[in-house]
């Protein structure tokens, strides 16, 4: 019964976040009045299952990074990206055709949070207030490195450059269509490679 509830309730809640920025999860837009105490066993059971994979807020980047955790700010993602396009109802060709599809930037992340908790890299972002917001925070060879992901070629972001400033970390890395590139102390990665990350050669 908890399993099939789970399932239930979270189909609704992604069906709802997927056209969204994937900022912090919200109780409410699983069920009108959800809250923490009504859905963290859920959680807590699918998060143990490996069917959803938690991204911690990190208030501060620096290492290690578990230490710097605001537990009440996290995203979820779906271990299995081809199960989210799945849930979503969404077609190969309009993913791979649709430029303006809404859920391709949630999809792309999804891939790569999928790819990061397979290599055990964690899965920890940063943002500062509604200003700014890097996709995902590495510790790398024990460098504290953002992670930025596009869905596209279009890489314009001024949350990356925000945290730069603010941080100077050795270098920022970047997975988009792009070829591979390093440019203004950013290191380009493509998609498809984000197995790559986290290679003492990379």
């Amino acid at each position: 019964m908890i399993k099939m509830a789970c399932n239930k309730d979270m189909k609704r809640h992604f069906e709802a976040q997927l056209a969204k920025a994937n900022t912090k999860f919200m109780y409410k837009l699983i069920t009108p009045g959800g809250n923490k105490a009504k859905f963290k066993s859920a959680i807590d059971w699918l998060l143990q299952a490996n069917m959803l994979l938690q991204c911690t807020k990190v208030e501060l980047p620096q290492s290690p990074l578990p230490a710097y955790r605001a537990d009440n700010h996290f995203k979820l993602y779906l271990s299995d990206t081809g199960l989210l396009t799945s849930l979503a109802r969404l077609h190969f060709n309009e993913i791979m055709q649709s430029a303006a599809l809404l859920y391709r930037g949630f999809l792309t992340e999804n891939y790569v949070a999928q790819t990061f908790f397979a290599k055990e890299l964690g899965l920890y972002y940063w943002e500062s207030g509604n200003q700014a917001e890097v996709d995902f925070i590495l510790n790398l060879q024990g460098d504290i490195i953002p992670v930025e992901v596009k869905a596209s070629d279009n890489v314009r972001s001024r949350s990356l450059r925000s945290y730069m400033e603010r941080y100077r970390p050795r270098y920022a890395i970047r997975l988009s269509a792009r070829n591979f590139g390093f440019t203004d102390n950013i290191l380009s990665v493509p998609l498809y490679a984000a197995h790559c990350i986290g290679q003492p050669e990379l």
